[in-house]
């Protein structure tokens, strides 16, 4: 199934996308039906094809390149907005192809004029939040979906516990403040069953030698 077929071709969106009022400058999405209560973040590791992608209670979002997750059963495109938070001087010809296709409301770090869907990420509505802890771009999700009172965020493919070492230190350890953020202000977490980013199933002291055994090969792999 050919998905995506390079610049000027959008992929075919589900029905279930939502439709917004974009305020671009301002970085605001306002949907132009009801809002939704939960929101699914979908990145590239394996646990993303637990997204729920015919759900219509979920909105979802997308980011990067990361396009295969997105496409339901039948092929068509799932995804309501999407994020590159990434500046336009560092992206690849295939990063720059899929910018200029893609038929969501794009989130980019200034306002791209060129591009119609794009809207200024609102930096100065999350920045504020809580901590400046702000190492990738799931980080700017999660605080955006606090922000803007979702009750429940669920992620799918976001385990960083794959990928490069920035992935699976820096990053993951930031985004599981955010997760922790969002819980301390009533919003409920969820994550595939499969999922290990909240995951530690023995207690440090209390299971101690098989904790350490569990840690031992945990790092391993």
């Amino acid at each position: 199934m050919n998905l995506f077929l390079g610049p000027g071709h959008q992929p075919t969106p589900s029905p279930l996308n939502m439709a917004f009022y974009l305020k671009r400058e301002e970085g605001v999405a306002e949907p132009v039906g009801p809002r939704r209560s939960r929101v699914a973040l979908i990145g590239a590791t394996p646990t993303n094809r637990h997204a729920p992608l015919d759900d219509p209670s979920w909105e979802v979002w997308g980011l990067n390149r990361v396009l295969t997750p997105h496409f339901n059963a039948a092929g068509r495109f799932r995804a309501d907005r999407w994020f590159e938070l990434h500046p336009m001087r560092v992206q690849s010809r295939e990063d720059v192809e899929w910018i200029h296709s893609c038929p969501a409301p794009l989130y980019t770090l200034e306002l791209e004029s060129d591009l119609p869907l794009s809207l200024r990420f609102p930096i100065e509505r999350v920045e504020h939040l809580g901590r400046e802890l702000f190492s990738c771009t799931m980080c700017y999700q999660v605080a955006l979906a606090v922000e803007e009172g979702f009750r429940e965020i669920g992620l799918f493919g976001m385990d960083l516990n794959l990928g490069s070492a920035r992935e699976r230190t820096l990053e993951r350890a930031c985004l599981l403040w955010w997760l922790g953020f969002a819980e301390g202000r009533g919003v409920k977490v969820t994550v595939p069953w499969k999922s290990d980013l909240l995951l530690h199933p023995l207690r440090y002291g209390y299971d101690y030698d098989r904790e350490v055994e569990w840690c031992k090969a945990h790092l391993e792999i």
